[in-house]
């Protein structure tokens, strides 16, 4: 066991207390569900520490490829250190839930851009050092012919999870807000006016000033908005750039599915919008308190077992879709056992300029 597991295992039991029973039981001495899909959950974890994925790369031909990224790995991870310790006790998975964090975490480390830039003859360019990537340099798959550039999305998720962790001070990240994703917001007005829902200044998809198209995306805004409250940057300019446009998007969208695509390019679904909006709102995003999302006109409320397959991301031309069931099963859990409670908000510190003294 590595030092780092061992003091999350320290955490870990010094929460939960020193008994683990071998099954995970409720009052009545019934088979518990959410210690069954617990137990499902890490053991799903890949070798490379990833959370899986499906990757649908032609859905007429059903032709798809397993995956492993850092926005699905997040994701999990968020819900996992969230757990109650009582779960974890009664499941006797106290020991197998801190090593399947630390492995994740690692993942996650090892998908951000290091302190050399590196760098390959394509479009994409130079990568910014410190931003986070879908893939961790030399992870892309064979079917991926572009090398993706580190983006907005998974930077902010990455950061969230490694804070929570205690993987990240937050110094660190309030430095990489403004030295990674600062230069990647949207300030041309007359651009931003091309789009009836995007409030200049929020923030582009890509971390790279060549990526032709480099939309901006609601739901990217919103986890950006998430991490900014958790920093105590509710008076940075990207914020109040970020929130107007979420709920400029929304308003404007009015839970058509057409005009959800437009908004949120590179998620096929406004569930994952509502999802991101929750997650902000639990972070500190007080300008989502009254916010919902309106589900797309003619879905159905899905069983457990379609909402497992519902795609929680895509390319931007939705042509490539990304299915995560152990999100979806990780996303149950909390559901069940409460485990969706509010991040601490620090004082804020920022100046309001968009730079930090």
């Amino acid at each position: 066991m590595s030092a780092k597991a061992q003091v999350l295992r320290g955490r870990s039991l010094r929460t939960s207390g020193a008994a683990e029973s071998a099954d995970s039981t409720d009052r009545t001495g019934r088979p518990d569900r959410a210690g069954r899909l617990l137990r499902r959950v890490l053991a799903s974890q890949r070798p490379d520490g990833a959370f899986p994925s499906r990757v649908i790369l032609d859905r007429r031909r059903g032709i798809e490829a397993p995956d492993g990224n850092a926005f699905v790995t997040a994701l999990v991870v968020h819900h996992l250190v969230a757990l109650p310790s009582a779960l974890l006790r009664t499941s006797g998975l106290c020991g197998e839930h801190v090593e399947a964090l630390d492995r994740a975490l690692g993942f996650l480390e090892r998908c951000r851009v290091p302190g050399a830039a590196v760098s390959e003859p394509d479009r994409w360019g130079r990568d910014v050092t410190g931003a986070f990537r879908f893939y961790p340099e030399g992870g892309r798959p064979e079917w991926m012919q572009t090398r993706l550039a580190p983006d907005v999305d998974d930077t902010v998720l990455c950061t969230g999870v490694l804070l929570t962790a205690g993987r990240m001070e937050a110094a660190e990240a309030r430095e990489l807000v403004e030295r990674v994703l600062e230069p990647h917001r949207l300030h041309d007005r007359t651009a931003a006016a091309r789009w009836p829902w995007v409030e200049a200044g929020a923030y582009r998809t890509w971390l790279d000033p060549k990526a032709k198209p480099n939309p901006v995306d609601c739901t990217v805004n919103a986890n950006a908005a998430a991490l900014l409250a958790r920093l105590g940057l509710r008076d940075h300019p990207a914020y109040a750039a970020a929130v107007a446009t979420v709920r400029r998007g929304l308003a404007w969208a009015g839970g058509s599915a057409a005009h959800g695509r437009l908004i949120s390019p590179f998620y096929p679904d406004l569930a994952e919008l509502a999802d991101a909006v929750a997650r902000a709102r639990r972070a500190g995003v007080d300008a989502f308190v009254d916010l919902s999302v309106p589900p797309t006109r003619g879905a159905e409320t899905p069983d457990a077992t379609l909402l497992r397959r519902r795609p929680v991301c895509s390319s931007a031309d939705g042509r490539v879709h990304w299915l995560a069931p152990v999100l979806q099963i990780a996303r149950e859990i909390a559901g069940e056992t409460g485990a969706l409670r509010p991040h601490p908000v620090p004082t804020n510190c920022s100046n309001g300029r968009g730079t930090l003294p």
